[in-house]
């Protein structure tokens, strides 16, 4: 790659400022600067800190130092012959610190840096995690700038316009990569050589893990970070004559034409998920880069293109069911899990036309008393011939955000309308508590609805608990469930924090939210018996509510010795299979009949 090529690579100077805010956060300094060579001169990208008058200056001051390819640190510059006499160091800024990592080429030409600058000195350099991080920004910025050269110079190559008009309709625009429409082509291509050749032509198909949750977490700048550095990993393994394509937001296409056998597939495909294993970080935080793949081989799973890429769909749907991060080749028998995901998507939107979503209520009671303090609504619908079902036999709608968002709304108007018929017939049911779908969380109008729902009844904000998962509190998202839960909670609604201990900083979300109750998760509650682990963290739980002023619920008591556990340790309320089974409204008339004349 030459000098011009590198500079005519440079779209984005937002991408080359992120990339240098990460490498002030990874060192934990003011000043950083992303820099390539221009020609014989070099060309200042993106920074953090300095005025844009300074940057050429500042840029040129460790790239000589970093022609040999390694990382470079500094800790003093004013005591290093090499760099006390450069007007950065005597004046300027007086810069005391540096660390940079080089942008090398394969070919040992150093193109670039990333750095990092302090006005203070240090007495040591950085710590193996620093270096790793910031190695790790030049290969991903190394890479960028490679991947969008090459198709830049594919570009230049399409003489006319039509060409290039040919070319748009046949790429993704963001990432360069064949659209739909070119793999459909290639595939079908590649399945018609192979069956000429007698050889096989291996397909994966890529889902790229925990996109939309980096989305909604750490925002859409790292979510285009995860997607860039996605494929770019996938670009340094791609070999001639293979086609990668995108084939959606987060689906991705391998064709791998004219292999002996499956193994090389399999190995492809291992080699996959290891590459996509390594760390990734964005302005300091941890990024997922993970993917489910799905797996199919011409002519053992298919003997057209159509057929292939089904099978592939089939096989990816199993890995991501699996846990993702995992690669599953398909086999026939999974086309019926499949037709099973289809068939719940079609239960759960049949449910919701013929309004047949019918709440539960399993009861929550004082340990210590036994009195009835509330409920917890739980999903069920009613299925016209097999009668009530539990949310597992939708459990593929509950994981589209749409579908999810829709089943919740049900939920709260049936929920509410039902705390007013028990108001009115003078019963004391305490509270209900309403789980509520983290898509809610993303749209705009969540909270006003909900109260206005309350209002329009007439019942109490007080009476009603929002169950949150801590998936919800994480990242740029937090921002806005901190203003939905504030909005809910000073009105008077109750935040209970669910499965707590099973997710991340808890501790922090009980400092910056307002959570009235934290809830046990069931897990912990079920082993007590036999594993040791599990009630220290009960009785810490416990102890921490109390400490807090914080309600602690007990979820799934089903056992004696479970209950007389936790009331031994004052935990307050509990529920569960021991202490009450869920049941429609009509069923719970005798409870509440007998709570009222308690």
């Amino acid at each position: 790659m030459s000098a011009r090529a590198v500079a005519a690579a440079v779209a984005e100077p937002a991408l080359f400022a992120s990339y240098a805010r990460m490498a002030a956060d990874c060192l934990d300094v003011p000043l950083a600067a992303v820099a390539v060579m221009d020609g014989a001169s070099l060309r200042p990208l993106g920074d953090v800190g300095f005025d844009p008058a300074e940057m050429p200056l500042a840029a040129s001051l460790l790239m000589p130092l970093l022609q040999a390819g390694r990382l470079l640190t500094v800790p003093d510059m004013i005591e290093d012959a090499r760099l006390c006499a450069h007007p950065q160091v005597t004046g300027g800024r007086r810069l005391r610190f540096a660390s940079a990592a080089p942008l090398c080429l394969v070919d040992g030409r150093v193109i670039g840096f990333v750095a990092g600058f302090d006005t203070r000195p240090r007495t040591t350099g950085l710590t193996p995690s620093q270096e790793r991080m910031l190695q790790g920004l030049a290969s991903q910025l190394l890479a960028y700038i490679e991947t969008h050269s090459r198709q830049q110079q594919a570009r230049a190559a399409l003489g006319s316009s039509e060409e290039q008009i040919r070319w748009a309709t046949e790429h993704d625009p963001f990432t360069g990569l064949a659209n739909r429409r070119l793999f459909a082509k290639r595939l079908g291509a590649a399945v018609q050589e192979a069956e000429a050749e007698q050889t096989s032509v291996g397909l994966l198909l890529f889902d790229l893990d925990r996109l939309k949750l980096t989305n909604d977490t750490l925002g859409h700048d790292a979510g285009d970070f995860l997607l860039r550095s996605f494929v770019q990993r996938l670009e340094e393994m791609q070999r001639d004559g293979e086609t990668l394509a995108r084939l959606g937001g987060d689906e991705f296409a391998l064709i791998m034409p004219n292999l002996a056998d499956g193994q090389q597939m399999l190995d492809r495909a291992q080699a996959v998920l290891a590459r996509m294993r390594e760390r990734l970080t964005f302005k300091g935080h941890m990024v997922e880069c993970r993917a489910s793949i799905g797996a199919s081989l011409y002519p053992d799973h298919g003997r057209d293109a159509n057929s292939l890429q089904r099978n592939a769909d089939v096989a990816l749907y199993r890995a991501k069911a699996q846990g993702r991060n995992c690669l599953v080749v398909f086999e026939p028998e999974m086309r019926s899990e499949l037709q099973l995901r289809s068939s719940m998507i079609s239960m759960a939107r049949k449910a919701l036309e013929t309004d047949a979503i019918v709440p539960y209520y399993q009861p929550k009671f004082r340990l210590e008393s036994g009195q009835l303090v509330g409920f917890e609504a739980l999903l069920r619908w009613q299925h016209p011939s097999r009668g009530i079902q539990g949310p597992g036999h939708i459990a593929a709608a509950l994981e589209d955000a749409e579908l999810a968002e829709s089943i919740s709304i049900r939920m709260f108007e049936r929920v509410i309308a039902q705390m007013r018929v028990w108001l009115d017939a003078g019963y004391e049911f305490g509270h209900v508590a309403v789980n509520a779908a983290s898509a809610e969380f993303l749209r705009d109008g969540f909270a006003e609805r909900v109260l206005g729902q309350l209002e329009a009844a007439g019942v109490p904000p007080w009476r009603l608990e929002l169950e949150v998962t801590e998936s919800v509190l994480l990242g740029t998202q937090a921002e806005r469930a901190d203003h939905i839960l504030n909005l809910l909670n000073n009105a008077g609604v109750r935040i209970a924090l669910d499965d707590f201990g099973t997710g991340f900083a808890s501790l922090s979300h009980l400092k910056r939210f307002p959570v009235d109750t934290i809830k046990i998760d069931r897990s912990f509650v079920r082993d007590l018996d036999d594993d040791a682990f599990g009630s220290a963290i009960i009785r810490a739980v416990i102890s921490l509510g109390q400490s807090l002023g914080i309600s602690v619920v007990a979820e799934g008591i089903e056992t004696e010795a479970q209950a007389n556990f936790l009331r031994a340790h004052r935990c307050d309320v509990g529920q569960g299979f021991l202490l009450g089974r869920p049941a429609d409204a009509a069923g719970l008339a005798g409870l509440l009949a007998r709570s009222r004349a308690a």
